[in-house]
């Protein structure tokens, strides 16, 4: 797979490879560099001689014989591996091997499955000394099928491989299973279901019972497009898909999308939507809408939110996601600049890198769920570059995962609902948090990633209260010049301090005991470090009355819709401490919709009016159709003798496009019937005369030039 990522031909080899004084069946790869192959082997057995040269083999590991049915030569201490016909034989990767097998029958071997397929009409010819077919591949060949076509097998069809044979009942197939002994699976036709608009379909094929492996055909057909409503109630009848969308496609194997002008985009159906790329060919279907494109629904069934799905939509302010998501890709939602809030779905489990990167989301609830935040070769996570501010982790979380706040350079605040159940941070998980300050880890909290918090900047001191909370490698690498720790003396972070920042020990404590809510004993302190002075308050957030604050974000309001204040709440008890007061709704902000001149080709509109926030439409404009065009008539041009002319054609007379266009009449060409060289209809000349005739009649005028002087002289001697 490596060599295939580099552009590099590799096959896969079977043969004989001497180790140990004794020579052992064996499997390796062979590389094409320039003109050449060469072995490339990383389970050669080396490792037992100490020597770790996987490439281009070295004597001390063996050498290397391939089986006969390869034709080629061996290879050994670094020489290229030679063969009879000049190429390496072996599998390649990069395609099915394909062939024919007789006058209307083929065959297809997939060696990374080890699936032969034979199929097309009529018989499978006999081998011969030079073809070897898929017998040379026998050893990967673990399942075989043969088309309802083919009536017949050749003898020893399957000489040097054991596969279970699939075939229909009383086939060829059947008959070959038994000459050869190979066990034998029977194929049943399977009917094609027609994709609608709800679900995928699949084209008729060929299906096991046994082993519920489907052969040709059985290829899945997009979901439809195609919605009915027959009780005109605007929803599709069979999906409940609303009716007035503008555009709409799929976007997984059982999901759909319906776009609407007013900025909104609905996700439909189950299962997982399809990953995309920020631009290109490859880019989420709804792309062309990314700087319109306000709000997101994404309904119950969908599991995904897919890679770069919504990457770059700046209009967007609003997503509503389902219990039923539990994954958001990569830059899901990265540079959605307009989205300053998000309720992540207490079932998601895996966020990508960037997922949120490049947002205006200000504070989060990161959901107990939450196990996996993947990252990039930048280390981000999914809040990389955004203006988030405060995370809250809610209650009964064990966990940061590693990476969830790399690179989240406005992070200030994080807060714990139930400090007492967190039990790791992960590593990387506040990597270059330039701007937090401080940072109290909760007691409980038994190890602390690599790099946890490398890069934060602006981390002028940490407290870890528990004298066994364990370190990872360079967890306060590159923070503040004056970066100190507070902990126990004696304890493991004091240990992992040593000699690379400061580290305070000398602390007093004073602490009472509190009664939650709950009925859970708790006791809230407050940390003096004598050494520099500091108070610490890492366990706040509890009221005197024992509930512990969770927060409750500000809900704007809307045209239609009021709003929220921010609040608080008990995290345990779920009391409202704080009550969010309501804003109320703004209301419309009446815009114009300007009236518009029908023309010839486009319909107009009368005037009418909709708010200028939400799109909502007051005063509807009705169509005014299009003029059509006013014909004014080209008149013909006729030809002449040697100019083209034009037939009678028009145009319309308001906007200038031709409405019949003039097609073009050649030159007529002169007519000379008498044959005196003069155009009968022009008068032009129609020939042109020779050199040696202008000569002729030069001497000619000449002549009667002097033949009338010599006249007039003779009639003058005559009258005297």
């Amino acid at each position: 797979r490596l060599a295939r990522e580099l552009g590099l031909d590799c096959r896969m080899l079977v043969g004989q490879m001497a180790e140990n004084g004794s020579s052992v069946s064996h499997a390796w790869n062979a590389v094409k560099l320039g003109e050449s192959w060469y072995s490339a082997d990383p389970t050669n057995g080396a490792a037992a001689l100490n020597r770790y040269e996987y490439f281009m083999m070295p004597a001390a590991a063996g050498d290397y014989a391939l089986s006969a049915q390869y034709a080629a030569g061996e290879a050994g201490d670094g020489e290229a591996l030679l063969c009879t016909d000049g190429e390496i034989a072996g599998y390649p990767f990069d395609l099915p091997i394909t062939g024919d097998c007789g006058d209307a029958a083929f065959w297809t071997l997939d060696p990374l499955t080890g699936v032969l397929l034979i199929d097309g009409e009529g018989a499978v010819d006999a081998f011969d000394g030079n073809d070897l077919r898929w017998t040379q591949y026998g050893a990967v060949i673990k399942t075989a099928a043969v088309g309802a076509g083919i009536t017949a097998l050749c003898e020893d069809c399957f000489a040097g491989c054991s596969p279970v044979l699939h075939g229909l009942p009383g086939s060829a197939a059947q008959a070959a299973a038994q000459a050869e002994g190979l066990t034998f699976h029977a194929l049943a036709v399977s009917e094609a279901v027609p994709a609608t608009c709800l679900a995928p379909g699949r084209t008729q094929g060929l299906v096991c019972a046994a082993c519920e492996n489907a052969f040709f055909g059985n290829e899945v057909i997009p979901v439809s497009s195609d919605h009915t409503d027959a009780d005109g109630n605007g929803e599709c009848d069979l999906c409940g898909a609303p009716m007035d969308f503008d555009d709409e496609g799929t976007c997984g194997d059982a999901l759909h999308w319906y776009y609407f002008d007013r900025g909104e985009l609905i996700v439909k159906g189950t299962g997982e939507m399809y990953d995309y790329k920020s631009s290109g060919t490859n880019a989420a279907p709804w792309r062309a809408y990314r700087q319109s494109l306000k709000t997101l629904t994404v309904l119950p069934g969908v599991s995904s939110v897919g890679a770069a799905a919504f990457a770059d939509c700046t209009a967007l302010t609003s997503v509503d996601l389902p219990d039923t998501v539990t994954s958001l890709g990569t830059g899901a939602f990265i540079r959605c600049s307009g989205l300053a809030q998000i309720t992540l779905p207490d079932t998601l489990a895996t966020l990508g890198a960037n997922a949120f990167a490049r947002t205006a989301i200000k504070t989060v609830e990161v959901p107990v769920s939450i196990m996996t935040v993947n990252t990039d070769a930048l280390y981000n996570g999914a809040f990389a570059d955004s203006k988030l501010e405060t995370a809250v982790l809610k209650a009964g979380a064990e966990t940061v995962p590693a990476y969830l706040f790399a690179r989240a350079e406005s992070l200030k605040t994080v807060f714990f609902e139930t400090p007492e159940t967190l039990k790791s941070i992960g590593k990387h998980a506040f990597y270059d948090c330039k701007t937090l300050e401080t940072f109290a880890l909760p007691g409980a909290v038994e190890t602390v990633g690599d790099r946890a918090f490398e890069s934060c900047k602006s981390l002028s001191w940490a407290y870890v209260p528990s004298a066994d909370t364990a370190l990872g490698s360079k967890v306060f690498l590159n923070c503040a010049s004056a970066f100190v720790l507070h902990c126990p003396a004696g304890s493991l972070a004091e240990a992992a301090a040593a000699g690379s920042f400061g580290c305070h020990t000398n602390l007093l404590f004073d602490s009472e005991t509190v009664s939650l809510c709950s009925g859970i004993e708790y006791v809230p302190v407050t940390v003096y470090c004598e050494d520099c002075g500091f108070a610490l308050t890492p366990a706040g957030f509890v009221t005197p009355d024992g509930h512990r604050v969770g927060e409750d974000a500000a809900v704007p309001a809307t045209c239609t819709e009021p709003g929220l204040t921010a609040g608080t709440h008990c995290s345990v008890c779920k009391l409202v401490l704080k009550a969010r007061e309501t804003v109320p709704a703004k209301g419309h902000t009446v815009v114009a919709i300007p009236e518009k001149a029908p023309t010839c080709t486009a319909d107009g509109n009368t005037a009418g009016t909709k708010c200028g926030v939400c799109q909502t439409v007051f005063v509807a404009p009705e169509t005014i159709p299009k003029t059509g065009h006013t014909p004014a008539v080209d008149p013909a041009v006729p030809a002449t003798c040697t100019e083209a002319g034009l037939t009678e054609g028009s145009h319309c007379s308001v906007c200038g496009r031709t409405v019949k266009k003039q097609e073009i009449v050649p030159a007529t060409g002169h007519l000379d019937e008498n044959g005196d060289g003069t155009c009968d209809v022009c008068g032009e000349k129609t020939t042109q005369d020779s050199f040696v005739q202008r000569i002729v009649r030069w001497i000619g005028s000449l002549f009667e030039g002097w033949s009338r002087i010599i006249s007039r002289i003779l009639k003058a001697f005559r009258r005297r």
